[in-house]
């Protein structure tokens, strides 16, 4: 029986292997089975080991299982298959669903089904929807308010400017008119009413930086002994860094202790040949003053052109360090003050007031006034010993100064000063009254005491400089001019001297009417050296 099922399992399995004949058949060793055969081979000797019977049941077992495990399987299958059709279904309706408040953009599964969604907060009486649009109209209508509010402001400024350039127009063209209908030269009137429309128009720009720039003025209640006020610290920090005029003007918004100037304290600004040089020499000597390196640095004018925006930067540092001396002024502690004296600056006040008061807002101004046709005779004198281009080359003495009086008035520049800077920060002195002996103290006095200075130092008298007899080495002879002329000249300047008289006056420099009648003294002088008549001979000094 094995023997048979083995050769059957086997033929099944493996071609049927023929043995050798022969002696080659004992010697051969049996044909290797394949492992089917192998393992059928032992299924049939277990099942001939236990017997018939006991083969048939255990095959009847497995053929009843195979349905069940069919069954299962079936089963199992269907399951996965139903679970994965639900689960595609639940993510497309999450796709659907509205994001939860916060961004998360995805349902909340775990959320109670009796629960109901949460509402939108609530903020003030509107919804978190509502607000962002809300506050952005309230935003849109505050920045059109404000830009309301400052188009009303510019306007307010730019209608304040045009009527100040309008009247400085006005008052101009009537000087001007005044000395052209006198001297018979109408070319100076366009000239004059030009020059003051350009100063009138710049005086609303200056007056908002003005108020924009607020001085840091002095605090007793930060005082320290040893210790720097804020503002000589904000100095020191300019010349460390970089010495410019805008760091200069920045610093002086700090606060500063009592006794401390701020830099630089004032300038001399005119006129030429009004006795500033004496005047110079008497404040240096002060022991409330740093010397200055020269008198007439002529920086705004020569280095900037009348424009203080356009000064280069290594000329700023120069005039700072070198010219003005910081240094020198901050080891000082401030308690000493610092000034310059270029008498150019004064006379061109329609192209540099403006700019030097947004340059130097608290700067203090001294300015020295001459009767007119004194002053320029005595101009005209310098430039010809110092053989300058002046009026003589083109025309007598007479025409000279019939051209070139109305040109050179006071009232104009003054006037742009006074559109500049406030009243309180200017100081008109009168040379007649300045150089005489019997008045000459008390007008040194009222500088300084003008400038902050102990007005009892350091003298009480002009020391004579820049003279033209020094120069000569003898007393001129004078300019010769024939009666009928002067008294005409006198014509031109008078409406000039007038308006200045009427100045200082009205801004407190002194007394208008004193004023007036110190020049009209001179003119008398002069004509009462005059030979007689008309065409009497007259020198001018």
């Amino acid at each position: 029986m094995l023997a048979r099922q083995l050769s059957l399992t086997d033929g099944l399995a493996t071609p049927r292997y023929r043995r050798p004949a022969g002696a080659a058949a004992a010697q051969a060793p049996a044909p290797p089975l394949s492992r089917a055969a192998s393992l059928a081979a032992a299924v049939t000797i277990t099942a001939t080991a236990v017997g018939p019977k006991d083969a048939r049941r255990a095959a009847q077992r497995a053929s009843r299982k195979l349905p069940l495990i069919a069954f299962v399987a079936g089963a199992l299958l269907l399951l996965l298959v139903l679970l994965g059709s639900s689960r595609w279904r639940l993510g497309a309706a999450s796709d659907q669903q509205p994001a939860w408040p916060g961004g998360e953009g995805s349902v909340r599964r775990h959320r109670k089904l009796d629960q109901p969604p949460p509402q939108p907060a609530v903020v003030q009486g509107m919804s978190l929807d509502v607000a962002p649009i809300v506050q952005q109209q309230a935003e849109e209508q505050g920045a059109q308010q404000a830009e309301e509010q400052g188009a009303q402001q510019a306007q307010q400024v730019e209608e304040q400017g045009v009527h100040q350039a309008q009247q400085a127009e006005q008052q101009g063209a009537q000087q001007d008119e005044q000395a052209a209908g006198t001297a018979g030269d109408g070319s100076s009137a366009g000239e004059g009413a030009a020059a003051a429309t350009a100063a009138a128009t710049a005086a609303a720009t200056t007056a908002v930086a003005a108020e924009e720039w607020a001085e840091g003025g002095v605090d007793d209640s930060i005082w320290k002994e040893g210790v720097p006020s804020p503002y000589q610290a904000a100095l020191q920090r300019c010349m460390e860094l970089e010495p410019t005029l805008a760091c200069l003007k920045e610093a002086a918004q700090q606060k500063r202790y009592r006794g401390q100037f701020l830099f630089p304290h004032f300038f001399i600004v005119g006129w030429q040949k009004c006795a500033t040089t004496s005047l110079f020499h008497n404040l240096k000597d002060h022991p409330g003053i740093v010397i200055p390196v020269e008198k007439e640095p002529e920086y705004f004018s020569d280095d900037c052109g009348y424009d203080p925006a356009a000064c280069p930067p290594d000329s700023q540092r120069e005039y700072i360090q070198e010219t003005l001396f910081l240094p020198r002024v901050l080891r000082n502690g401030l308690y000493r003050a610092m000034f310059e004296g270029s008498t150019h600056y004064g006379r061109e006040g329609a192209k540099l007031a403006h700019g030097l008061r947004q340059t130097f807002p608290w700067l203090k101004l001294v300015a020295s006034l001459r009767e007119p046709i004194s002053r320029f005779l005595s101009m005209l004198g310098h430039n010809v010993d110092k053989d300058n281009y002046n009026c003589l080359v083109k025309h007598d003495l007479f025409d000279c100064l019939l051209k070139e009086l109305p040109l050179n008035n006071y009232t104009s520049p003054v006037a742009t000063w006074l559109d500049a800077f406030p009243p309180q920060q200017l100081k008109l002195v009168q040379y007649e009254s300045l150089t005489s002996p019997e008045r000459e103290a008390e007008n040194l006095r009222a500088v300084k005491s003008f400038l902050g200075l102990n007005p009892d130092e350091p003298r009480s008298q002009l020391p004579q400089s820049n003279t033209r007899a020094a120069r000569l080495g003898q007393e001129p002879e004078g300019w010769k001019l024939l009666r009928w002329q002067y008294e005409r000249l006198v014509e031109v300047v008078r409406p000039d001297a007038a308006s200045i008289a009427s100045l200082v006056q009205q801004h407190g420099w002194g007394d208008g009417a004193q004023w007036l009648a110190n020049w009209e003294a001179v003119w008398q002088a002069n004509l009462d050296g005059c030979g007689p008549g008309p065409e009497g001979e007259c020198l001018i000094s």
